[in-house]
């Protein structure tokens, strides 16, 4: 994947998403100019005035295209929302995703359904909803990303899950590549996606 910053979640009737932005772009320039980390996409973005309409070079599904924007809200543009890092220690869940696909042995971590049970255990909020991060394995890609019992994934590259079933089939997809995963906390209102590499 080039360099860039990726949008980890577009605000419905908002700039962005009115030109056509989607979640898991890869914003790579601005009017020409090369982004590679969110602080220069704010930077620059702060250089316009809302009305001004600016060219965003993406990557899509690995192949490139531009995007005009006019600009609004430049807060509501997107950027890489890295998830705040935690740092308890893995808790094993009791069981595993399921027979189809063991995410234990290809990315180093178990997901569970949300239960009543697990959603008292990780005091998880009730407006949740996909799947719960119940172990994450030493030294695996999944833990160096911050990835800790308790996190919730609500997507699969651009599919919502909200069963280990819809997780297993579309984890499935990655074919043992990274698999890039919306995720946030059990509260709080942050979401940020990242990319798990293959054990």
């Amino acid at each position: 994947m080039k360099e860039g910053v990726v949008v980890s979640d577009v605000t419905a009737g908002k700039a962005a998403e009115k030109a056509g932005v989607q979640r898991l772009d890869v914003i790579t320039a601005v009017d020409g100019k090369a982004i590679t980390k969110p602080t220069e996409l704010v930077e620059t973005i702060a250089g316009h005035r809302a009305g001004d309409v600016v060219k965003l070079s993406i990557v899509r599904d690995r192949k490139s295209r531009d995007i005009l924007v006019t600009l609004g809200d430049r807060k509501n543009l997107g950027s890489e929302g890295e998830p705040d890092e935690q740092k308890s220690g893995p808790t094993p869940g009791d069981s595993k995703e399921g027979k189809s696909f063991n995410s234990e042995k290809a990315y180093g971590f178990i997901v569970e359904n949300l239960t009543a049970a697990n959603r008292q255990a990780y005091n998880i909020a009730d407006d949740r909803k996909g799947v719960v991060v119940t172990f994450v394995a030493a030294r695996s890609d999944a833990a160096e990303k911050g990835l800790v019992a308790g996190i919730i994934i609500n997507a699969v590259g651009t599919r919502s899950v909200s069963n280990v079933q819809e997780f297993s089939a579309e984890a499935t997809k990655a074919n043992g590549k990274a698999m890039l995963l919306l995720i946030q906390g059990p509260t709080g209102p942050g979401k940020g996606t990242v990319a798990i590499l293959p054990r």
